[in-house]
């Protein structure tokens, strides 16, 4: 659901709830559209249901962007109704995107354990079709998924800004500490970017853990020197640390020297300078004027 909208429609399920229990609801007074609009609404209402009937699981991702453009009209209220009513084989075809909008939006919907049941399900070749916030929504909901392996290296592949969201989000999921892993794995200069202001997370050892892990050859020589200067300033001891601050001076000699002129009881402030010198011999003088 879009953002701008999310609580209107919250609060619209709500009344809808409330009016299946029985309980007396005074819907939002409907907006006077113009007729072509209502024309076109009224159209994609008819569309929603594929086939003529009670509406089934293949209808629901059109019911659900009918609702998300149109919330607080009665053919939307007239869908979530439907929707509630719809369970067992009438949610055959239901897409994994609307299993998790169900189940994020539609509380006491009479096809919840079955569609955590379908969830379980999943196969491993299906994961790659779905969408990143899908799989997001999968990982909040199922704590113990036989494929959590494939699906949180998944999400980090398919969108890291994402994978990050979940992480911050959720500190103690389950699956958090798999996918910091996961996002290491994917790209190592973006993760650390992205985890320098979040080293008090709950699982900050499960970061340490990704920083330590960057051994690659490739994946060093694509740091950016604010990612290695982030390494030399919380992981000192680091195994490659070397090839590292080499990285460093070769891409940004005058970050490099900054660096040890800022902190120049560092344990690898003569390092530093040894390399920097390598690389600009003629920054000797400002060395030796300090």
């Amino acid at each position: 659901m879009k953002k701008d909208q999310h609580s209107t429609k919250e609060t619209f399920f709500q009344k809808v709830r409330r009016k299946i229990s029985g309980t007396k609801v005074d819907l939002p007074e409907k907006s006077q559209a113009p007729d072509e609009e209502k024309s076109h609404m009224l159209e994609l209402f008819e569309a929603v249901k594929k086939s003529p009937g009670h509406i089934t699981g293949w209808d629901f991702d059109r019911a659900f962007d009918f609702i998300e453009r149109y919330p607080d009209t009665s053919e939307a209220e007239i869908l979530i109704g439907q929707m509630y009513a719809t369970s067992g084989q009438q949610l055959k075809g239901l897409s994994y995107a609307s299993a998790i909008r169900i189940i994020e939006t539609m509380p006491g919907h009479a096809g919840r354990e079955s569609i955590i049941k379908g969830i379980y399900k999943l196969e491993p070749d299906y994961i790659q079709e779905l969408r990143s916030d899908v799989i997001a929504g999968i990982l909040k909901i199922i704590p113990d998924h036989p494929l959590a392996e494939n699906l949180t290296r998944s999400l980090a592949t398919k969108n890291l800004t994402n994978a990050y969201d979940f992480v911050t989000t959720n500190p103690t999921n389950t699956y958090t500490k798999q996918l910091i892993k996961a996002m290491f794995e994917r790209d190592p200069n973006i993760s650390l970017l992205l985890f320098q202001e979040k080293m008090d997370h709950p699982n900050a050892s499960s970061i340490f853990e990704g920083i330590y892990s960057i051994t690659r050859q490739s994946d060093i020589e694509k740091l950016t020197p604010n990612a290695v200067l982030f390494v030399l300033d919380i992981a000192p001891d680091h195994p490659k640390i070397q090839e590292m601050i080499r990285v460093l001076v070769e891409q940004n000699y005058i970050k490099a020297y900054e660096f040890t002129k800022m902190h120049s009881d560092h344990a690898l402030a003569d390092e530093l300078k040894k390399q920097i010198l390598k690389r600009k011999p003629e920054l000797e003088k400002l060395f030796n004027a300090e």
